[in-house]
């Protein structure tokens, strides 16, 4: 209203354009006039004072996990987390005429290297750790590669997906390192950890013969377009490493993890019955509201797969193969309890267990 009173009494209204522009020109140049410039930081609310009391890393650490669970639509969490535009990625025509990514397993990985680096990870990267030997460093230095490639071998090659997961925290790994004591056996811990016996049972091997199946029905029951890649290592932390049961593009873009269980009691009764006997201890079950515990293994994978891959929530999918009946349970990225929980493993990791597989290390397995 103001603005339009001022044109009115000044006839600004019958001037052009330009003329318009110069006269806003010459008030602003007046009005300068009668200023000094100063600098903020000359201000008094905003002059640098001692900061007598400075937080320790743990209570800085704690504010910000605070923040970024509570506020997750805020600048800040925005920042942490990563803005991006999305890839578009090139499709390929199949045989209908139509368009499928899954014949562009490349690209898909282009894309999703592209996208996987985020602020959360650089926080985590940040993560203040002391490295004791040169060689510790040089280890970890080491560990740096063309993750693409390794994406795309390790889906090909058993022995390749090995090799690169072995000195990593990968996600069916990493709460059992969360939750030990930091007064245990570190030595034996790290070789078990980094020399696993080979282990094989009915149990295992019917979740290994059933997975396809469990997703192929997910697929198909809700339409998706879900793309399976090997071994997805953080590249921004490449001691983290994760390999999804599937990804879900949308507009070719990842969009959603995938993870798929499947009980043995599916084998012969209903999802509903099965996760009684097989997953009551990780559920959380009100009602028909059924979600996953946070003190459990399952949780701790799932979060480090969406950090990893820089996804904002996943399906957590439970088959039974009896009557092909399913469970999905949608997880949201809890980015307090992964950020705690990362930089735990992260001081673990650097101070208990890098030591161990330094190639100077006399406990170090030598077949790298």
């Amino acid at each position: 209203m103001a603005a339009l009173l001022f044109c009115s009494r000044n006839e600004i209204s019958v001037l052009s354009c330009t003329d318009i522009k110069c006269q806003w020109k010459q008030k602003y140049k007046d009005t300068l006039q009668n200023y000094v410039a100063r600098s903020l930081e000359e201000h008094e609310c905003l002059k640098s004072t001692n900061n007598n009391n400075p937080l320790s890393e743990d209570v800085e650490m704690a504010i910000k996990s605070i923040l970024l669970q509570n506020l997750p639509n805020s600048a800040f969490s925005k920042h942490v987390s990563g803005r991006h535009n999305p890839v578009i990625l090139k499709s390929v025509e199949d045989n209908a005429g139509g368009t499928s990514i899954g014949e562009t397993l490349d690209e898909a990985i282009e894309v999703l290297f592209a996208l996987q680096r985020s602020e959360f990870m650089d926080a985590i990267k940040n993560v203040s750790v002391t490295v004791k030997r040169s060689c510790c460093e040089e280890t970890i230095q080491k560990m740096k590669d063309d993750f693409a490639t390794i994406c795309k071998r390790s889906k090909e090659s058993y022995s390749e997906w090995q090799k690169q997961r072995r000195y990593r925290v990968t996600g069916s790994r990493c709460y059992a390192l969360y939750a030990t004591r930091t007064n245990a056996d570190w030595n034996k811990k790290c070789d078990q950890y980094f020399n696993p016996k080979s282990f094989t049972s009915m149990y295992t091997e019917y979740g290994k013969k059933t997975e396809s199946e469990a997703l192929e029905v997910f697929k198909t029951t809700f339409n998706l377009t879900i793309i399976q890649v090997g071994l997805v290592i953080s590249s921004q932390n490449p001691w983290l490493a994760y390999s999804p049961d599937g990804i879900i593009y949308e507009k070719n873009v990842p969009t959603k993890l995938v993870e798929i269980k499947c009980p043995f009691k599916g084998k012969s009764k209903t999802v509903m019955e099965a996760i009684q006997f097989e997953f009551k201890k990780g559920l959380v079950i009100e009602n028909e509201n059924i979600s996953l515990k946070e003190k459990h293994a399952h949780y701790a994978q799932i979060q480090l797969g969406m950090a990893v891959l820089n996804l904002k929530s996943a399906f957590f999918v439970i088959y039974a193969s009896f009557d092909k009946s399913i469970l999905v349970i949608d997880v949201p990225f809890n980015e307090m309890y992964t950020f705690n929980m990362l930089s735990v493993l992260k001081k673990t990791y650097y101070d208990k267990m890098v030591h161990f597989i330094c190639p100077n290390d006399e406990n170090s397995n030598k077949e790298r």
